[in-house]
């Protein structure tokens, strides 16, 4: 039940953060509109092989990604670096592994007080946080809006077209995962059960039963194989995919 609870709570807590996302940029759609107006850049390319040297985003972008000044901490670390490195690395090792156990332990103690609750809210978190690109672009969105349009270029034009889409994909898809989370919620005192399933049915038949046989034959061979397939699936895999999926996102170039 307490699964149950978790992927609906979850799921509608996502949709209306994806919601009130879309509408809090939606000003960023009217910015766009006001540049193409402005600009008469509806048959603008945004390409990113444009020249862009006076470019405001461009600008933008370098000091905020590229040049971006380290934190007061980060500082601190450096300079302790570079006076006694020896130390510094010990006790970051020490600190990180502390860490990394506490963690550990926290995540397994949750687990066993509130079974694939505490997974399904770490899920949903990462969700509803995104990844590095819609927040990057929606800063650089924020930061272009305060300018004033005669200061802009086209190729701000083509950075704010670019960013407006990847705020507008990466909220369709937390918006589909919110929706999905509500239809699996009626099954998620069986939804781990199936998961371990598959990946024990997966893992017996990919690794451990062929493994076992070339073992007969050489260990070193099945050690190999292990490691090759295992590379496989959680590398290799994903991120043909990821590419493909790309791939078809982006516009295919005319020919001129």
């Amino acid at each position: 039940m307490e699964t149950i609870l978790a992927l609906f709570a979850s799921g509608l807590s996502i949709v209306a953060l994806s919601v009130w996302r879309a509408k809090r940029t939606q000003k960023y759609r009217v910015l766009e509109d006001r540049m193409t107006y402005t600009f008469d850049a509806s048959e603008q390319k945004t390409s990113t092989t444009s020249v862009t040297a006076a470019c405001y985003s461009r600008t933008w972008l370098i000091d905020n990604l590229v040049m971006r000044s380290h934190s007061r901490l980060g500082a601190v670390l450096q300079q302790r670096l570079a006076d006694n490195t020896l130390q510094t690395v010990i006790l970051l090792g020490l600190a990180l592994t502390l860490t990394t156990l506490a963690t550990s332990a926290f995540f397994v103690f949750s687990i066993a007080a509130f079974g694939g609750a505490v997974l399904v809210f770490l899920a949903a978190m990462l969700v509803a946080v995104g990844p590095d690109e819609p927040r990057t672009s929606e800063a650089l969105l924020t930061a272009v809006e305060k300018q004033e349009l005669r200061a802009l270029t086209r190729e701000d034009y083509a950075c704010v077209r670019l960013a407006n889409a990847s705020v507008t994909r990466w909220t369709l898809v937390s918006l589909t995962a919110g929706f999905l989370f509500i239809i699996v919620a009626p099954f998620g005192d069986m939804l781990f059960q199936g998961i371990a399933a598959v990946v024990a049915i997966l893992t017996a038949y990919l690794i451990l039963y062929p493994a076992t046989a070339i073992a007969d034959a050489s260990l070193l061979l099945a050690f190999l194989y292990v490691a090759l397939v295992a590379s496989l699936i959680f590398y290799v895999f994903p991120k043909t995919l990821i590419s493909a999926l790309k791939r078809r996102r982006e516009p295919e170039p005319k020919e001129s």
